[in-house]
C-alpha cells in the first residue's frame, strides 16, 4: 500500500511536468501566431497597395516567415518615404518621415517580439529536455520500486521473526544479565522495534509494543532498563520548540550484537543515523522527524523523509528535505525544513527550488525563526523579480501548529 501511494505521487508529479511542458508549448505557438498577425497587419495597414502588389507577383509571399515579413517591410517603407520625399514638398517631406519613424518603431516592436517568441520558444525546449530528464527517472524510480518492494518483504518477514531461543553458550556475561532482568520480555520487544524498523522517536517505539503513551510509567521502565545494560544510545537536541526536546534513540554496539544473538540478522540503520547523513545535525534530524508527524496529522497520504535529489534540464539538482502527498491526484509537495542560520549558507538556494516547484512549503521550528526566513524569501523576491514571480510561498511553525493546521503564514510573490 505504501509503495503503491509512494508510485501515485511520483506519477502525479510527473504528469504535472508534462501539463506544464504542453501549456509552455502552446503559448510559444499562440505567441507565434500573433507576431505573424501583428506584422501582417503592419503591412496591410501601413503598405496595402505594395503588399497587393508583392502577393500578386510572388503569392509565395503570404507564407513568408516572421523575419523575412520584417526585412521586407523595413525595405519597402524606406524606400517609399524616399520617393515620396522626391514627390511632395517639405510639409509632406516631414509627415513622410514621421511615418517611417513610425513603421521603425513599428519594427523594432515586431523585434522584442521575435525574441519574446525566442525566449518562449527557449522555455519549450527546457521542459521538453526535462520531461526527457523525467522520464529517465520515472525508469529509475520503477527500478527502485521494484527494489523497495523486495526490501519491505524481507523487512516484514523480519517484523514477523521470532527471537531464538538459546543465543548461545559463548553468550557475553552482559547478554545473560540482561535476560535475567526484570521487564526483560518488554525491553526485548522495544529492541526488536528500534532494530528491525529503525525507529528514533520514543513514541513512536512505544506505540509499536502497544503502549500509547511514551512517558508512562511503564515506557519509561522500558528505556530506562535498555539504558541500564547498555542496549541503547539516546541523543538530546538543543530545543527549538516548546519544552525539552525529546530524545533520539538507536541502538549502541552492545544492542546491534544482542540484535543479531536473537534475530540472526543486522540491524537496519537507526532514523537518526540516516537523516544524520543528510542533515549534519541533530536538531535539524529532530525538526524533519516533527515536520513528518505534523504533516500526517495534517492529512498528508504518505511522506518520505529520503526523497531522493530533483534533477533538472541542466543537469543541476535540488535537495528535497521531504516530499508529501496529500491527494493523488494533486501534485506533491517538495517541503524545506530550515533553521535560524546565516542567509549566507542558503546562497542560491531560493532560486533552484523556484526552478522545482512555484509553492514554496518551509516548516520551522518556532516564530524567530519564521520571520527570518520571512525577511530572507522578500528579498529575494525583491532583488530577484524574474525569478520570483508567480511563487506562492507556504511557511508553517511547529511550535504553534494547532488543529491540523500547518501553514500559518501565506503569500504570493
Amino acid at each position: 500500500m505504501v509503495n503503491e501511494t509512494m508510485r501515485t505521487f511520483r506519477m502525479a508529479h510527473l504528469e504535472g511536468a508534462l501539463d506544464s511542458m504542453r501549456r509552455m508549448k502552446d503559448l510559444a505557438e499562440q505567441n507565434y501566431r500573433q507576431v505573424a498577425q501583428e506584422l501582417h497587419r503592419v503591412a496591410t495597414s501601413l503598405l496595402g497597395y505594395e503588399w497587393n502588389l508583392m502577393i500578386t507577383e510572388q503569392p509565395e509571399a503570404r507564407e513568408w516567415g516572421h523575419r523575412q515579413l520584417a526585412d521586407w517591410i523595413i525595405t519597402t517603407a524606406r524606400g517609399k518615404v524616399r520617393r515620396l520625399e522626391w514627390m511632395v514638398d517639405e510639409d509632406a517631406a516631414q509627415r513622410t518621415q514621421a511615418l517611417a519613424e513610425r513603421v521603425e518603431r513599428q519594427a523594432g516592436e515586431l523585434e522584442k517580439l521575435r525574441k519574446a517568441l525566442a525566449a518562449v520558444k527557449a522555455r519549450a525546449d527546457g521542459a521538453q529536455a526535462q520531461n526527457q530528464v523525467l522520464r529517465r527517472q520515472l525508469a529509475t524510480r520503477d527500478a527502485r520500486i521494484v527494489e523497495l518492494q523486495e526490501h519491505l518483504s524481507g523487512a516484514e518477514a523480519r517484523c514477523r521473526r521470532k527471537p531464538v531461543a538459546d543465543v548461545g553458550d559463548d553468550a557475553p556475561p552482559w547478554l545473560s544479565a540482561w535476560r535475567a532482568s526484570d521487564g526483560f520480555a518488554r525491553q526485548r520487544e522495544a529492541l526488536h522495534v528500534i532494530g528491525s524498523r529503525g525507529f528514533s522517536l520514543r513514541a513512536d517505539i512505544a506505540r509499536a509494543i502497544d503502549l500509547t503513551d511514551a512517558t508512562s510509567g511503564t515506557a519509561l521502565r522500558v528505556f530506562d532498563g535498555l539504558n541500564h545494560h547498555g542496549l541503547i544510545e539516546e541523543i538530546q537536541p538543543q530545543s527549538e520548540t516548546r519544552g525539552r526536546a525529546p530524545f533520539l534513540v538507536q541502538l549502541s554496539e552492545r544492542g546491534r550484537c544482542a540484535f543479531r544473538r536473537f534475530y540472526g540478522e543486522d540491524a537496519v540503520p537507526s532514523e537518526y543515523e540516516r537523516l544524520l547523513a543528510r542533515h549534519k545535525s541533530p536538531e535539524h534530524v529532530l525538526l524533519n522527524l516533527e515536520t513528518r508527524d505534523v504533516l500526517l496529522q495534517a492529512g498528508a497520504k504518505a511522506v518520505d523523509l529520503y526523497p531522493e535529489p530533483v534533477t533538472l534540464p541542466d543537469g543541476a539538482t535540488f535537495d528535497v528535505d521531504i516530499v508529501a502527498l496529500f491527494d493523488d491526484d494533486e501534485e506533491p509537495l517538495y517541503v524545506e525544513v530550515e533553521r535560524a542560520r546565516s542567509k549566507k549558507v542558503r546562497a542560491g538556494k531560493w532560486h533552484t527550488y523556484a526552478r522545482v516547484t512555484r509553492d514554496f512549503y518551509v516548516v520551522v521550528p518556532n516564530k524567530e525563526t519564521k520571520s527570518r526566513i520571512f525577511e530572507e524569501l522578500c528579498t529575494w523576491a525583491y532583488r530577484h523579480r524574474e525569478q520570483a514571480h508567480g511563487v506562492r510561498l507556504h511557511i508553517g511553525q511547529l511550535s504553534r501548529v494547532a488543529d491540523g493546521k500547518l501553514w500559518d503564514l501565506e503569500r504570493r510573490f
